[in-house]
């Protein structure tokens, strides 16, 4: 169900995107399980023709991959998806307790797929 929220935050990123043509990275939503493999959410949902206008230009939608490439039974997916990156079993830094020493998990996640897909854009 789309609402007011949803609408602000499309009209949002219509302005950040005016300024230079920036494009927006998003991850396409992690309740394949839930609400199914398409995308159900915003702000991935403006990828695509909706009550609020049409789909978003320059909006990269990343979804997630285990190390061989097969897409997270997490993640979701839409035609107008952009590109997929790893986002399965990722290893990440857990909040250090106090000053000294740190910890690792491992986590699953499209955020996690985002992240990596900006940095490696970055380095190229």
């Amino acid at each position: 169900m789309l609402t007011d929220v949803n609408l602000c935050t499309g009209t949002l990123l219509n302005k950040i995107m005016a300024l230079q043509r920036t494009p927006v990275v998003i991850s396409s939503g992690n309740h394949a399980e839930d609400d199914g493999r398409l995308i159900s959410r915003f702000p991935a949902k403006f990828g695509e023709d909706n009550d609020y206008g049409s789909a978003l230009d320059d909006l990269i939608i990343v979804g997630a991959t285990d190390q061989n490439g097969v897409m997270g039974i997490f993640s979701q997916w839409a035609d107008y998806i952009t590109t997929m990156a790893p986002g399965v079993g990722v290893t990440v830094a857990k909040p250090a307790i106090g000053i000294f020493g740190s910890e690792y998990e491992t986590e699953s996640g499209t955020s996690f797929g985002k992240s990596l897909r900006c940095s490696n854009e970055n380095n190229s």
